[in-house]
């Protein structure tokens, strides 16, 4: 066996090894809280015992903005025309927010550890970086900046209406990430299943209503 391929194993384990951590802080964050989860817990669901796994993660606060970072990387692809040349069209606003609003509905726990994660004051001990205005806030402050960004140019070009692009940009989050967040929590006892596909093309229509209803521009 090569030299090279001998040393790309280890790498390749340990990726896979973080992979699983990931996908494991993930849903037993979004089931139980963060407070709720203690990094054995993590270990055992990840198949890892604790040495393992402080291996990869020094700290639960750590792993924590690590999910954070590799969901608001994988949302960034998905807002990726709002960053696009030229000027800006309502319809970007629209198809971006139907897209995101997809996403989350096949990523629930995603969608319920961000409302933790931009609910948890800047300073709090964990230290999450999604607070907009943070120095080393990464893909979370991308990911937010972008629709700031996008709102800040439509309002200027007239496609929008003249929002007061903070609280705009703040109910089109929550717009966006509740409903994913709670579907088939609290409406349980009367909503089918809110994952399967007739019920994901209502919430994209849905989305996309609101979306155009409260950013039309104002007749003139």
């Amino acid at each position: 066996m090569s030299q090279s391929l001998v040393s790309a194993a280890p790498t390749e384990r340990g990726q896979r090894s973080r992979t699983r951590i990931l996908a494991a802080a993930t849903e037993l964050f979004a089931a139980h809280g963060y407070e709720g989860v203690t990094m054995r817990a993590i270990g055992n669901a990840a198949g890892l015992d604790n040495s393992s796994l402080y291996k990869h993660f020094s700290s639960k606060a750590e792993l924590a903005n690590a999910i954070l970072d590799a969901s608001s990387e994988a949302l960034l692809s998905v807002v990726d025309p709002l960053e696009s040349s030229g000027e800006p069209r309502l319809e970007q606003l629209v198809e971006t927010a139907v897209a995101v609003t997809e996403y989350l509905s096949q990523y629930p726990a995603t969608a319920r550890l961000l409302i933790f994660f931009m609910t948890t004051p800047a300073s709090s001990e964990s230290g999450f970086n999604i607070h907009v205005g943070a120095s080393d806030g990464g893909p979370s402050v991308e990911l937010v900046g972008r629709w700031f960004r996008w709102l800040l140019r439509a309002r200027k070009s007239g496609v929008i209406r003249r929002v007061n692009v903070i609280e705009a940009a703040v109910n089109l989050i929550a717009l966006l990430v509740f409903r994913p967040a709670t579907a088939g929590n609290f409406l349980s006892a009367i909503e089918g299943d809110p994952f399967e596909p007739a019920a994901r093309r209502a919430r994209a229509r849905e989305v996309e209503a609101f979306v155009r209803a409260a950013f039309a521009p104002e007749a003139t």
